[in-house]
């Protein structure tokens, strides 16, 4: 049933009952000669009767399952609800933005302050090997006048 688009529509608008009487009576006279019209009405009839068939045995829901999907249906959260949710996420989610954001300068604000975002170059330098001994005596020094008290985690026992 390989009908050319305006011989399905004209078939289409026999069945409905849309035709003028000229136009059906040229129509059915068209089915009359032609074997592909007579194959298409037939199968078109033939697929009507199976949709009028079906609807005759549809039956109405049960009292007890349109019951239960209302009930179900009362159960979800109101549009005035998800309205508030969602006002409340876009909320949490600003505030989780704005931590973040905290989050981060803080921890700019502290590498800056290890001196890790100085341009000049920090580097701690080692005592040359002939000085190391004079730095020895001069700690040891300290400590024996009191001016310096060794820390009690690390003094000798």
């Amino acid at each position: 049933m390989n009908l050319p688009h305006r011989d399905q529509l004209q078939l289409q608008r026999f069945l409905d009952d849309r035709l003028g009487p000229t136009e059906r009576a040229a129509f059915a006279a068209r089915i009359a000669a032609e074997p592909s019209l007579q194959d298409a009405l037939a199968a078109e009839r033939t697929l009507r009767g199976g949709f009028r068939a079906a609807a005759a045995q549809a039956r109405a829901p049960s009292a007890s399952f349109a019951a239960s999907v209302l009930a179900k249906a009362r159960q979800l959260p109101s549009r005035v609800e998800l309205e508030q949710a969602d006002i409340a996420a876009g909320g949490v989610g600003l505030i989780r933005r704005l931590l973040l954001a905290a989050g981060v300068v803080v921890g700019i604000g502290l590498v800056y302050a290890a001196g890790l975002g100085e341009r000049e170059s920090a580097h701690l330098q080692a005592v040359p090997a002939a000085d190391e001994q004079a730095e020895i005596d001069r700690l040891d020094q300290l400590l024996r006048s009191g001016a310096v008290r060794p820390r009690a985690d690390i003094a000798p026992k």
